[in-house]
């Protein structure tokens, strides 16, 4: 046991509060009782929170020589990394000025100091790396991320801050330009137009797409870049433009690649126009390419297909709209239109009624009855048996709702769906968030989450641009240990030293979802709150649908993927036909009962505690509040616990044989109960529909896995979309669901092994209590006394690697 594990509360306090002589003083007399991964706790925190002076006296007094044997234990980081990614500019000069060779050290993320200092747009920091790094060390990808990072500061902020992006790549352009071909470089204006063609949600003002425009002249006139990249599928940087809503970025393309035609095809046989149709409302970039350019409107592609029919399988509605303005005869694509889009669609070409007399309505009944979506088939269906024999008689009012387009609809805001928004933006891919509450109950919504170490670093990897983002630093209770207890013999389990320096840290998650929400917002991602009537349809097209009604207006959403993060009681999971389901659910006979305690701690580490009487656990959330969790009957209620019972009980569970120690009391704010239970649903996808979170798995509380889960969940999504947009690769899509099961049936397992060791008649089926809980008491005594098996216990605890 480290005899130093109570002097770092105070030691990480007077970080934060840049309390120096003090720290210095307390640092003196305890440093050798500190072990290494104490150690490296101060040092990393002093990189985010605190000031330079303390920083110097751990650096000095650690006599640390050479920072590349100073690395974060899991994310493998040096201290400049995480100096730079939150911005402790006195830190970076005094670990610059060290001469260390750390800068191309790249972490697990695979992120060096410089890509970092470009993520965050660290200008001084970048030109001063670049001074210490060769052009020919410059990882040529470089410039495409810096480019990306570019990309993403325009959509969000004012121009002035763009500015100062653009610059980064100009130092970085002009750093290695000996080192870049027009390859490299006309691949990075091919990267830059495509991030630009997936913001469908962000609309850019015409000031951004000027300052656009202006990156893009500064490579193909200063740069001479040929702009003759091509993707694997053929595809070229015009076609991409098209996608965008920018006519004067296609207009200026056209004219400086001169090799560009409009009726150029990709290797699926795909125009100008077939990109153009993928973002709705693309009426004007429709008109420059057929008016101006001559695209050709019924051109086939490998599918045999026109542009037309793809803006109608997309559910397109006003590109489908202006598109059969174009075209004297829209009959043909009438009977396509029944059988693969949406009765808006079906009702649009009901308007040329002089042109579908010679349709039988026999045919497009047909065609809707193929309608693989069904609520579509019943509309369609309606509209058609509803009108007259005589098509020619029949008068329509289409009714357009407020539509809107996404790369990926994210319904719910909870941990999985908001850290899913922030692991996309991270690749500069777009999506939209809905959600049924409004966002004061999310924020309001108490719960004290065990963030296991890659969850916390993952946190870390996200770029906050709120002060929130530090929150969880300042807040979050770090342990490197806890306390195992049974009936009354306490031990500690020293996770860190177990693992290899992995710690678990306790913080709010309604302080880590309000961290989330304020951030994508100052980052420009649509979050509608309060939302009703919400529906997924269309799971059977190239683009789904999200019906929902937001402010007295109804919305569609379309999008390529739909995110199901609304957890167990959401519309996500009855969206899937019930047998492609299989589903699992155990209810435990014991309930929990939560107490918050307006009380100085009673210790500084988790304690989790078996006793006869029941299993309880002892969380300091503060210096002045603790949370307490006792096991209850099923059947109990809040009235059957009065305060002087719940000490009692307190008492009884979590006091020890040594009389020295017992529980502070104070007093009770708050108290509820709620019921232990596990559920699973697989496959945790269907089509373009991925289930996330609570929505598709819960287990019990006691391993503190839950929404450690649900944010691994979003990891191996936001991987899988982002391998799929980047590469147009399926690999990770398809395995999504294997992927995400291996890893929560492991959690399920260790959280149902956890509650079974520490709490008492876990199973009230069994027919021999006493044998059971013998065998309870050997696991009991294994853990106490095997470090092999502590050990398996902590790496589980502290939670696998994503």
């Amino acid at each position: 046991m480290s005899a130093g594990k109570d002097y770092v509360p105070q030691l990480k306090t007077l970080i934060d509060k840049h309390d120096v002589e003090t720290f210095e003083r307390l640092y003196k007399n305890v440093i050798h009782e500190l072990d290494i991964y104490e150690q490296n706790e101060l040092l990393f925190r002093t990189c985010r929170l605190g000031p330079v002076e303390i920083f110097q006296i751990l650096f000095k007094m650690q006599e640390i020589k050479d920072l590349n044997n100073v690395l974060h234990p899991t994310t493998k980081s040096t201290l400049l990394h995480y100096a730079i990614k939150y911005e402790q500019h006195k830190i970076i000069d005094y670990l610059l000025s060290s001469n260390s060779s750390c800068y191309n050290v790249k972490n697990v993320f695979g992120e060096t100091c410089l890509s970092v200092a470009i993520a965050l747009q660290n200008l001084d920091v970048v030109r001063h790396l670049l001074h210490h790094i060769s052009a020919e060390a410059i990882d040529k990808d470089l410039t495409t991320h810096a480019i990306c990072h570019c990309i993403n500061e325009i959509r969000i902020t004012a121009t002035l801050s763009a500015h100062k992006a653009f610059e980064i790549v100009q130092v970085l352009v002009a750093h290695a330009s000996n080192n870049l071909s027009d390859q490299v470089i006309s691949k990075a204006v091919h990267e830059l137009v495509k991030r630009l063609s997936w913001l469908y949600s962000i609309i850019l003002s015409d000031n951004q797409w000027l300052y656009l425009n202006e990156i893009i002249r500064y490579f193909v006139e200063k740069l001479k870049c040929s702009l003759s990249h091509k993707d694997k599928n053929n595809c070229t940087t015009l076609m991409l433009a098209c996608r965008t809503s920018s006519v004067s970025l296609v207009e200026y393309l056209f004219e400086k690649g001169l090799h560009y035609s409009v009726n150029d095809q990709d290797s699926n046989g795909e125009t100008c126009l077939f990109y153009a149709v993928e973002r709705n409302n693309n009426m004007d970039m429709i008109d420059l390419l057929i008016d101006k350019y001559e695209a050709l409107v019924e051109l086939r592609n490998g599918k045999n297909l026109t542009a037309l029919h793809k803006a109608i399988r997309l559910n397109s509605f006003q590109n489908v709209k202006h598109l059969l303005t174009k075209l004297d005869d829209v009959q043909k694509y009438f009977s396509y239109a029944c059988q693969y889009s949406s009765v808006d669609i079906t009702q649009l070409f009901l308007q040329h009624q002089h042109q579908l007399q010679t349709i039988e309505k026999e045919k497009a009944l047909d065609c809707a009855l193929k309608n693989e979506n069904k609520n579509d088939s019943l509309r369609i269906l309606g509209v058609l048996t509803n009108s007259a024999t005589n098509l020619e008689k029949c008068s329509y009012g289409v009714h357009e709702l407020k539509r809107v387009q996404t790369q990926v609809g994210i319904i719910g805001a909870g941990p999985a769906g908001l850290m899913l928004a922030h692991l996309l933006l991270l690749n500069g891919i777009d999506s939209i968030i809905i959600e049924r509450n409004i966002q004061s109950n999310l924020e309001g919504r108490i719960r004290a989450c065990v963030f296991e170490q890659d969850t916390l670093d993952l946190l870390d990897r996200i770029h906050f641009k709120s002060i929130n983002g530090r929150r969880l630093h300042l807040e979050g209770l770090m342990y490197h240990g806890i306390r195992m207890q049974f009936n009354g013999k306490r031990f500690r389990l020293p996770l860190s030293k177990l693992t290899n320096g992995k710690a678990v840290t306790v913080y709010g998650q309604h302080l880590l979802i309000e961290d989330l929400i304020t951030d994508l917002k100052l980052k420009g991602v649509q979050m509608y709150f309060q939302v009703k009537n919400v529906e997924i349809e269309r799971l059977d097209s190239e683009r789904p649908m999200i019906r929902f009604h937001h402010s007295e207006t109804d919305y569609e959403m379309h999008c390529d993927f739909v995110a199901g993060c609304d957890g167990f009681y959401g519309v996500s999971r009855a969206s899937i036909p019930r047998e492609i389901l299989t589903e699992y659910e155990r209810k435990y006979p014991f309930g929990w009962l939560c107490v918050s305690v307006a009380v100085e701690p009673s210790c500084e580490e988790l304690i989790y505690s078996y006793h006869q009487h029941g299993f309880a656990l002892y969380n300091k959330r503060s210096n002045e509040l603790s949370r307490f969790y006792l096991q209850v009957s099923t059947g109990d209620s809040i009235e059957d616990w009065s305060d002087e019972r719940i000490w009692e009980q307190l008492h009884l569970r979590l006091n020890m044989t040594d009389p020295h120690w017992t529980i502070k009391q104070g007093q009770i704010l708050d108290k509820t109960i709620f019921s232990v239970r596990t559920f699973m649903v697989e496959p945790m996808q269907y089509k373009q529909l991925f289930l996330v979170g609570d929505v598709a798995h819960i287990m019990p509380p006691t391993g503190a896995k839950g929404m450690n889960m649900a944010i691994a969940d979003a990891k191996v999504l936001s991987d899988a979309l982002s391998e799929w947009y980047m590469t147009d690769s399926n690999d990770q899509i398809q395995s999504y669901s294997e992927k995400c099961l291996h890893r929560v049936w492991l959690a399920q397992e260790f959280a149902m092994s956890m509650s079974e060791l520490l709490h008492r008649n876990f199973d009230l089926e069994s027919k021999n209590d006493g044998f059971d809980q013998q065998m309870i008491h050997a696991r009991q005594r294994h853990l106490a006394q095997s470090e092999h098996v502590q050990r398996a216990f902590a790496h589980m605890y502290t939670g696998t690697p994503f």
